[in-house]
């Protein structure tokens, strides 16, 4: 599965989804992926809206990108 899949403005209704997630403690790559935003679009915007997002390390990171990819 592709993470970066969108592209354009963000909706109040994806910092909705993203404030929920990030609240539950859901990892930066997991919710790039239920969004349809790459990776570092997620961290940005979570950063300009004040959202602290989990620390997963690098390592974590490419495991969850490598499973979201055999999905």
């Amino acid at each position: 599965m592709k993470t970066g899949s969108r592209s354009g403005r963000w909706t109040p209704e994806e910092d909705e989804v993203l404030r929920e997630l990030a609240r539950t403690n859901g990892a930066p790559l997991e919710i790039a992926i239920q969004l349809k935003r790459s990776l570092p679009s997620v961290r940005a915007r979570a950063d300009r809206l004040g959202i602290p997002l989990g620390f997963f390390p690098p390592a974590a990171e490419r495991q969850l990108e490598l499973k979201a990819k055999s999905e």
